[in-house]
């Protein structure tokens, strides 16, 4: 009798009505006419006549469909609870679009379609692979009976299989098998097996938890074509991928809109559908081209409110389109030395034009930090403080720690230039002289000497540098400090004191000139600062606004104004806040500016209207107005050339304010 159970054209295997690609061996089923549907021996994989009876190749018994169905009962019931996987390296193929899987994958990760739901029938030499799919598959009767059951697959087949396990002496087996086929894959009422939600937003948890944000995106538009109509599923995918990329959250946005309509829309992912097609007026990334010590990572400035506006980006000076990478909000971590040409689109499509960057990085400038970072932990680990030979100041030894501190907080900002870094070098290097200069020594004329040929070395590196220009009055008192201490060298019997003042004094002039050299450095550095940067709250009832000018900074200290205003209204109540400040020569520390601002908080009462019994009217109270002066402590820290972190302490009522702003001119 010729094999009625569709089977793969290529290797025989029994495949469900749906399956469209055989899963043992990937082959597309071809459907056959009555006349010509090939029979296979269920052994040896051989082509049969129609009629056969045993197959002439192997001498195996060809079964009726019956006994092929009860012969896979007993094998799978064998091994229940086991692995049964005949060949752990066997391939296995995706039964909807063939593409090779994962032995152990419970979905397709080219068409998302899941691996585990029912296929139509049950495979019972696979039966231990469907098992180890459930969390807690039935181990017993016992067990089983806490698990869901449908009674309509308690059919008359699976009880036909039960007695005649009877007859054949495997009751037990039967049982256990008739339970599992009745087993409709629900624990705790969640149905296994099949597409499910909670497995596709874990998915994308676990993607997200890895930092692997690309994958996690491309996952998630998979999982929500699957479920386009399922606003619940959108919203919580959009949740987590829109902080991370905003055209991949926009794409599942216009794929629901597709499905469902505008009409029938949520209204809240159709408003996001709507802002998505928002303008993008300017196309603002941070930092932008120039020479680096590491390899930058460049950011966009994005609203996170608007879901579909994003970035097609290269590095290697090629052309951008939508093949090419994206922008995810973590930024583009640049290789080294490269063009990056990028531009911005919305959800209707429309794009900006292409900008191109060019950037370098400076190995020099990264081995010399390296260099002299080293050196500072080596001689920050060796010092010891005290008033012995070779020992060191408290003081010293503490500005070299915060040295090597401020240098690992450059070190890690994502856009550290050369300028940086060669004040990461001087400020390195005069810490490590500090800290050796202020170590006790025998004061003899041996050691003034020595300090004297040190100076002349410090004084002859500047005097034709590039500060050349800045250091002229600095340069004329430190030759003199040296010419003095030269002096005394030189004369024929000078006293031990003078000797040791003379040390002191040098010492004193060489640090006081360093000090002169590094401020000049540091305003070339801070220069960059220039310009008005401006953070405001666009809030009818709750006004902000804070303006900083840095007109110039110069002897490392910092030059321009600032404005404070703060308004806030509610019923018959309002409150208005101002503080002006002219910022004349405030010192940098630390890359960034402390200084109080004073102004006055203004509180309005507009009146109130009380009912007269008496000449049935209403009398009206005058408000009244009340100013106070209040004080804020500000904080600027300088965090890039373009960027800067403000906090107060007070804007009115010991309200405080904590926000970055950006450079507008």
């Amino acid at each position: 009798m010729g094999d009625t159970v569709k089977r793969c054209n290529n290797c025989g295997e029994v495949l469900s009505k749906d399956d469209i690609y055989c899963p043992k061996c990937g082959n597309k089923f071809e459907e056959t006419s009555n006349e010509t549907k090939p029979v296979y021996c269920s052994k040896c994989g051989s082509l049969l006549e129609d009629d056969a009876k045993f197959c002439s190749c192997c001498g195996e018994k060809v079964l009726t469909e019956k006994e092929i169905e009860m012969d896979k009962v007993i094998e799978g019931s064998k091994n229940i609870g086991q692995t049964m996987a005949e060949n752990i390296n066997r391939k296995r193929f995706c039964p909807n679009c063939g593409i090779e899987i994962g032995e152990s994958d419970k979905f397709c990760g080219n068409c998302g379609s899941s691996i585990e739901e029912d296929r139509g029938y049950t495979s019972y030499n696979n039966l231990s692979s469907e098992v180890a799919v459930a969390e807690s598959i039935p181990q017993n009767v016992n067990e089983a009976k806490k698990l869901h059951f449908s009674r309509t697959h308690f059919s008359k087949k699976v009880l036909a299989y039960i007695l005649s396990g009877i007859g054949s002496g495997i009751v037990v087996i039967a049982i256990i098998v008739g339970i599992l086929l009745c087993y409709t894959g629900k624990v705790d009422g969640t149905k296994i097996g099949v597409f499910k939600n909670e497995y596709a937003i874990a998915k994308v948890d676990g993607y997200l938890n890895e930092k692997d944000y690309k994958s996690a995106s491309d996952y998630a538009v998979l999982a929500q074509s699957k479920k386009p109509k399922d606003a619940e599923f959108l919203t919580t995918l959009v949740g987590k991928i829109n902080p991370y990329s905003p055209l991949d959250a926009y794409t599942m946005v216009e794929k629901y809109i597709q499905k469902v309509g505008e009409n029938k829309a949520d209204s809240k992912i159709k408003k996001w559908y709507e802002l998505g097609k928002t303008p993008i007026e300017e196309l603002n990334i941070s930092p932008i081209g120039g020479n680096y010590i590491y390899p930058p990572t460049v950011t966009w400035e994005v609203n996170q409110n608007i879901i579909g506006h994003g970035i097609y980006y290269t590095v290697d000076g090629s052309e951008p389109n939508e093949n090419s990478p994206k922008y995810y909000t973590t930024g583009i971590k640049l290789p080294g030395d490269c063009i990056l040409k990028l531009y911005a689109v919305n959800g209707a499509g429309e794009k900006t034009e292409v900008k191109s960057f060019e950037y370098e990085v400076d190995g020099k400038s990264q081995k010399k930090i390296e260099e002299v970072y080293k050196r500072a932990e080596k001689t920050y680990d060796e010092a010891v403080v005290g008033d012995n030979v070779g020992q060191c100041l408290e003081s010293t030894k503490a500005d070299l720690k915060k040295a090597i501190d401020w240098t690992n907080e450059k070190i890690a900002s994502p856009a550290s230039d050369i300028a940086t870094g060669e004040l990461i070098v001087s400020e390195l290097n005069a810490k490590i002289k500090a800290l050796e200069d202020s170590k006790v020594v025998k004061t003899d004329r041996g050691a003034l000497k020595s300090e004297i040929s040190s100076a002349n070395s410090t004084y002859n590196s500047q005097k034709d540098g590039q500060y050349y220009a800045y250091l002229v009055s600095d340069l004329k008192v430190f030759k003199n400090a040296i010419d003095k201490a030269t002096e005394i060298s030189k004369s024929r019997n000078p006293s031990q004191d003078d000797i040791d003042n003379a040390v002191k004094s040098l010492k004193n002039a060489t640090s006081k000139f360093n000090g002169a050299v590094q401020t000049v450095k540091m305003d070339t550095v801070y220069n960059q600062y220039k310009g008005g940067y401006r953070f405001y709250t666009d809030y009818n009832n709750d006004y902000k606004y804070v303006y900083l000018e840095i007109t110039k900074v110069q002897g490392g200290k910092v030059y321009g104004s600032i404005d404070v205003s703060h308004y806030t209204t509610e019923m018959g109540y309002d409150k208005s806040v101002s503080a002006v400040k002219q910022l004349n020569g405030v010192k940098i520390s630390d890359g960034k500016i402390t200084f109080d601002i004073s102004g006055t908080s203004t509180y309005y009462n507009d009146g109130d209207y009380t009912y007269n019994e008496f000449y049935d009217s209403f009398d009206y109270q005058p408000g009244n107005t009340e100013a106070k002066e209040y004080t804020s402590h500000v904080t600027a820290s300088f965090v890039q050339p373009g960027t800067i972190q403000m906090s107060l302490s007070n804007i009115g009522d010991g309200e405080e304010l904590d926000e970055a702003m950006y450079r507008i001119n």
